[in-house]
């Protein structure tokens, strides 16, 4: 089930011949929730169509285990709201997943990796955006110009739009023990939700940055998020959550300048790497260490084969890091190569050659001590206990559960299995081969609207 502005489709991947169905329902404002049109039909037989679908405005995309339908609603003066026509059937091996975002969508497949298409207006047709991202992605978000997925290394990996009809390239790396590509992640414009084995991350973005703002201490099978507004799934029932309570100083809109709220100074470090005779054997990171001891892949590099040094600069809010360097055969890197990290000021963070397998530097921004020949503003000492890496959006302890959760009446005594979606104030809740239920939100709590068997 998917939602956007007032247009929900709910697919049943069994309803027509075995080859399943889209049901369309449009929010009048009179009567509720009805269904608009006559649901869409699969052109084939292909068992499970209507299991996966996405759905932007007048763009929707609607999958099975083989492919995607691509779906477009025309406007016009005389004419808003147009019937949905079918554009094009894109055949994609062992397809897991479809979402879309503005003219952006995005394809997950298990065998061809994660496939990005845009849309053409003038041509009414998609054509792909760039070449296929090659990972192994079983979850995957999108959202306005950021495309969000896990991956086989127990990561989420952030890219980034920097443009309309722009490549995604990857600006941001989420890393820890108990992320993995069963986790469930939902995005909607500045907040990034992330399941974990046994509570909830939630991120706030600014200036490009995705910050961690608010924990909840247990996780769910499924999140939907958009604006303030949090759905969340357990078993049988569905919570809702008004992060506006919890993350109260983070803007509802696009923020003024006014708004953004103060970041720290930043401090440039230089990180040069002279290869001996194998530079493909040697790969170092750089990671951030948040407010609750997560790390945070912020940098890293692989050296090729012809590379004879690489250098990379960036600059760095106070914080706590660990810089790591590897190489794969075991002898570190051999005369005349090295290492060397250091401060742009003159400031030696960790340097050498001759470290085996790996070396690892844990260190602290702003560095000390600085060079002498510099006088320093900086303390001589590290801090009694690690200054956060990022302005904390959150309050002083994570808020309770019991000050932001409230249930759905989802009258289901048996297993029911809850699909939801929200979009704005509205969200919709499809219960396994029982009924679809339409909710509005009205001062921070969902009231049902529809509900329609």
């Amino acid at each position: 089930v998917v939602i956007s502005g007032r247009t929900a489709f709910v697919g049943l991947p069994n309803a027509h011949e075995g080859a399943g169905a889209v049901f369309i329902y449009e929010e009048k404002s009179l009567v509720g929730w009805e269904k608009s049109e006559k649901p869409l039909i699969s052109t084939s037989s292909v068992m499970g169509w209507g299991r996966l679908l996405g759905l932007d405005g007048d763009l929707a995309c609607v999958g099975d285990r083989d492919g995607i339908s691509t779906f477009h609603r025309p406007r016009d003066f005389h004419r808003p709201l147009g019937k949905w026509l079918h554009m094009k059937r894109i055949n994609i091996n062992s397809t897991s997943g479809c979402s879309i975002a503005g003219k952006t969508t995005a394809v997950q497949s298990q065998v061809d990796g994660l496939l990005l298409y845009k849309y053409d207006q003038d041509m009414f047709d998609v054509f792909p955006l760039q070449d296929p991202i090659p990972v192994n992605v079983t979850s995957a978000t999108l959202s306005q110009d950021y495309l969000i997925f896990f991956d086989n290394k127990n990561s989420a990996n952030i890219y980034h739009q920097r443009g309309i009809d722009q490549e995604f390239a990857l600006s941001q790396r989420l890393s820890h023990s108990d992320y993995s590509s069963s986790n469930h992640i939902s995005i909607d414009k500045d907040i990034l939700v992330i399941g974990r084995s046994n509570h909830t991350s939630i991120f706030s973005e600014q200036n490009g940055s995705w910050n961690y703002s608010v924990v909840l201490d247990r996780s769910y099978d499924d999140y939907q998020v958009s604006g303030r507004n949090l759905l969340a799934t357990m078993d049988n029932d569905v919570y809702s959550f008004n992060l506006e309570d919890c993350i109260q100083s983070m803007p509802t809109q696009m923020p003024t300048s006014s708004m953004i709220p103060t970041l720290a100074p930043c401090y440039g470090i230089e990180i040069i790497v002279v290869y001996d005779r194998y530079p493909s054997d040697t790969s170092w990171e750089l990671q951030g260490i948040d407010q609750v001891r997560d790390t945070v892949m912020l940098a890293s590099h692989a050296g090729a084969y012809y590379d004879i040094s690489h250098t990379e600069f960036m600059c760095l809010p106070e914080g706590e890091y660990t810089f790591t360097i590897h190489d794969s055969y075991g002898d570190g890197i051999n005369l005349p190569g090295h290492y060397n990290v250091a401060t742009t000021n003159g400031g030696l963070i960790a340097e050498g050659g001759d470290f085996g397998s790996s070396d690892t530097t844990v260190f602290f921004i702003p560095f000390s001590p600085a060079p002498s020949a510099i006088p320093s503003l900086i303390p001589t000492t590290p801090p009694s206990s690690p200054p956060s890496m990022i302005p904390s959006l959150s309050p002083s302890s994570p808020p309770s559960m019991a000050q932001i959760e409230s249930l759905f009446e989802t009258d289901c005594d048996a297993w029911c299995s809850p699909e939801v979606a929200i979009y704005g104030d509205a969200a919709v809740v499809m219960r396994n081969n029982i009924d679809v239920q339409f909710f509005s939100s009205t001062n921070s709590s969902f009231e049902l609207i529809t509900k329609i068997d």
